[in-house]
Parts: C-alpha cells; structure tokens; sequence
C-alpha cells in the first residue's frame, strides 16, 4: 500500500507533458489561491489550541 501511494504522489507532482492538462492544473492552482486567505499577523498555534481546548471562539 505504501509504494502505492508513492506512485500515485509522483504522479500528481510529475509536470504535464500535455499543454491542456497543464493549464488545467494551472487554473486549479489559481482558484485555490483565489480562495485561499492569508494569515492577518502572526499565528499562534498554542493560542488558538488553548481557546479550542477552554472552549472558547475565536
């Protein structure tokens, strides 16, 4: 099973040798980007677990 998924991520990592799939791949690259948010300052893992775990929101 391990070697499995080895191949499977070599192969969704490899660049496109077609120009259409790698656009595709592309475009899919600029929608995550689009949608994806920045961090507004520093983020600080431990904070966010404590008020995770105290129960409180962010």
């Amino acid at each position: 099973m391990e070697e499995e998924v080895r191949r499977i991520l070599a192969r969704s990592v490899q660049l496109a040798d077609d120009p259409a799939q790698h656009q595709s791949k592309a475009r899919r690259a600029e929608t995550l980007n689009t949608v994806s948010m920045r961090p507004i300052g520093e983020f600080d893992l431990k904070a966010i677990s404590d008020e995770i775990w105290n129960g409180r929101t962010l």
